[in-house]
Formats: C-alpha cells, structure tokens, sequence
C-alpha cells in the first residue's frame, strides 16, 4: 500500500471512529500494515468497523487478523480435513503414497506427512488416529495463522534471528 492510499485509509478510520490519531501512532500503523493492498486493507478495517460494537481505533492485530481471514478464504475445518485424509486411503491406499499426499492439499498433506500415511493406511484404531489427526491439524492450522499474521519484514527478521540462535547453540556445544 502506497503512503498516499494508506493516508486516505486513515482518513476513513479516523472518520468511523470520530477520533484523532496521533501522528506516532499513525507511523506505527503504516509500518506494520504497509505490506497489505489498498484494498484488503480497506476491506479489512471496514469488516472490523461494521462488526464492532464500539467506534473504537482497530488495533493493527485485528487489522491484520482480518485482512487473513479475507484473503485466505473458506478454511478446512479439522473434521473437514480428516475426511479428505480417509477418501485418500480408500483410493490410493498403502503403496500410491505419492499419489495420496498429492490429492490433499499441501497443510493437510503435511500433518498426514507428520503421522505417517502408510501408519494411517495400517492403523487399527483409526479412532485414535482421527483424534491425533484433528490435535496436530489445529496446531498447524493455528501456527500457519500466526505467521499469515506478521508482516513479511517481521517474518523474515525472526527467521534471521532464529537461524542466529541456532549458530549461537551449535557453536557452545
């Protein structure tokens, strides 16, 4: 978002709200949500304005949270998830892995990566699984959330820092 359409951005907050924003406090809202389009951005802060109760200054959280939920779409849900996982079995069973993983989209392939799918394929309990299937898909689900939450620059900072730290760890050793 350009600086010129997030200022007529603030101008419409500003306006919902019938409040002043102090010029810091703007500054700070450009840096985190100046990686959002104009228009997800707008459309983000007008979702947030309709739905609040109170005419209160969206918080750049919320903003983003938002702006996520309208990019990304319809979410599978886990049980959603668990059926797709269960039709893969039944059409490709133990020896098409491959052809399994890919029929399922990428976040679901990559929980059924973590559990193994010829485990799943051989399972005995399939009701145990279904239950660790769900758990671990709601950790991925709420972890891919998260990152879609951060400005790319904050992303990419914690990356950096993360691999500092690893080389930090293995150096002492």
């Amino acid at each position: 978002m350009t600086s010129s359409e997030f200022t007529k951005l603030m101008g419409f907050v500003m306006a919902a709200v019938d409040k002043p924003v102090a010029r810091p406090t703007i500054d700070a809202y450009f840096e985190m949500l100046k990686d959002l389009s104009y228009d997800l951005a707008a459309a983000a802060v007008k979702k947030i304005i309709a739905t609040d109760e109170y005419p209160t200054l969206p918080t750049i959280g919320k903003i983003r949270q938002a702006a996520a939920e309208i990019s990304r779409g319809h979410i599978l849900s886990a049980p959603e998830a668990w059926g797709m996982v269960l039709k893969a079995v039944h059409e490709y069973g133990y020896y098409r892995e491959g052809e399994a993983l890919a029929s399922l989209p990428e976040h679901v392939a990559e929980v059924v990566r973590w559990m193994g799918f010829q485990t799943i394929c051989m399972s005995e309990k399939i009701s145990v699984d279904r239950g660790q299937f769900l758990r671990m898909y709601e950790v991925h689900q709420k972890r891919e959330q998260e990152q879609a939450l951060l400005p790319p620059a904050v992303r990419d900072m914690m990356k950096q820092l993360a691999g500092g730290m690893k080389m930090l760890g293995d150096g002492e050793k």
